[in-house]
């Protein structure tokens, strides 16, 4: 983590940009059961290509950099897994293909597995989002209640799917904007006023 710094020259406070490192934007309420779903799983495209996803939503201004979530494990993807972040309305602002070998598949038990894989590159405003993961074929979204996250949803036929959440994090970096605590407040104007004194000397020495 990089930290905020204060500099106090000529009387003005500089304030350098905030920027934490790589982390958890987001965490469905699922994920930490993402090895006991609670139904079999949806096809993501498959042949009425439908594509499931599922709501998120970002505290601040965040880069979007990767992608975990829990699909099916005996459907496997040896495809290119496509990954598309939607607004509230289901506009698309990214897609992204993730190539075989781009990609890693770790199997965690009851027919699940977990995929890590790159997020298109796109910054987001503060706010909520969809995201939806498909292949060519047959990605096995499983569906999850545990967890009690938002529903999925499908997209083709623009419903949610029966109050079933899914497993999955969001990825990236946060942007927050600098602001100075009361303490830097406290020492810009001790300069200031330090530099009033300084003038009001030179000009009584005249």
């Amino acid at each position: 983590m990089k930290y905020l710094h204060y500099a106090v020259a000529g009387g003005l406070l500089a304030a350098a940009p905030l920027v934490r490192a790589d982390s958890a934007l987001y965490i469905s309420a699922d994920y930490t059961h993402a090895a006991t779903p609670a139904l079999n799983a949806w096809c993501s495209s498959c042949d009425d290509l439908q594509i499931i996803g599922d709501r998120f939503t970002l505290d601040s201004s965040s880069a979007l950099t990767s992608t975990d979530f829990a699909i099916k494990s005996n459907y496997g993807s040896q495809w290119q897994i496509h990954i598309g972040i939607y607004d509230t309305q289901l506009r698309l602002l990214a897609l992204g293909t993730a190539l075989p070998g781009s990609y890693s598949y770790l199997p965690i038990g009851n027919e699940v597995a977990l995929v890590h894989a790159p997020l298109p590159a796109v910054t987001l405003a503060a706010g909520s989002y969809y995201i939806a993961w498909w292949d060519d074929h047959a990605l096995g979204i499983t569906g999850y209640t545990a967890g009690g996250s938002t529903s999925q949803y499908n997209f083709s036929q623009q419903k949610e799917i029966g109050g079933y959440g899914a497993a999955f994090r969001i990825n990236g970096i946060h942007h927050t904007s600098a602001v100075p605590e009361p303490a830097s407040y406290a020492m810009l104007l001790a300069a200031l006023g330090l530099g009033l004194l300084v003038r009001l000397e030179r000009r009584r020495q005249r």
